[in-house]
């Protein structure tokens, strides 16, 4: 979940005409956030980031980025309703039910079923998880910006208004495959799995019809 979904169609417009950044902002560790981040001024990469050598391989990530994929597929699995609320609690999304009914399941039912949510589920985090503003690279706590060619299972797209995880590489660098939770004005408005053409620079991801995303990863 982003800003309230009344704000998003103007959000997607201001965020669409950032300019990418170059290919080293994410290597060399500054990367400038997209406008309204909590804190003004230039972002930091850890140490683990900023100082490692590219011809290294990726940069580190959690300690099993396959689980994060397998818990996000339960929920597709299970065609699990799209929610800005925990279950039976009421949704402030003005294109959903005002109050979220969705199949009941104890582990579940805690959590919104957005895609921040399903993001939050994925990587372990408490219920009823983190908005997009919750993550990189708006906030730094528990995840970070990284290479965009650099993805792996388990890491993440994000931006202002939406957040996709990262399940695999098709032809790297140029489609892949993502797992997230629509909307309720989806045609299909329920957690899957899709594909998508991609186009990279640096730590930026950009998919057909959509503003451009940035490259993370959870720190554990």
């Amino acid at each position: 979940m982003g800003p309230h979904r009344s704000a998003r169609r103007l959000l997607a417009g201001a965020v669409a005409t950032l300019s990418i950044p170059s290919v080293g902002a994410c290597l060399d560790g500054s990367v400038n956030p997209p406008p309204n981040v909590a804190t003004p001024g230039t972002y930091r990469l850890p140490p683990a980031y900023r100082d490692r050598d590219p011809a290294s391989g990726p940069a580190p990530g959690g300690p099993d980025a396959n689980a994060a994929v397998a818990r996000a597929e339960q929920w597709v699995g299970a065609k699990l309703r799209y929610c800005q609320a925990p279950n039976h609690g009421h949704d402030r999304d003005s294109f959903c039910p005002s109050t979220c009914s969705r199949q009941d399941n104890s582990l579940w039912d805690p959590y919104r079923t957005d895609c921040a949510g399903l993001l939050s589920w994925a990587w372990e985090l408490p219920p009823p998880g983190r908005t997009t503003l919750g993550f990189a690279p708006f906030k730094s706590d528990i995840s970070v910006v990284i290479d965009a060619m650099d993805l792996q299972p388990g890491d993440a797209l994000n931006s202002e208004t939406h957040s996709l995880l990262f399940k695999q590489w098709l032809a790297p660098g140029r489609s892949a495959v993502f797992i997230d939770e629509p909307g309720c004005d989806s045609p299909t408005p329920y957690a899957r799995e899709f594909t998508s053409d991609v186009r990279i620079a640096a730590c930026t991801v950009k998919l057909r019809g959509r503003v451009p995303f940035t490259a993370i990863r959870h720190l554990r």
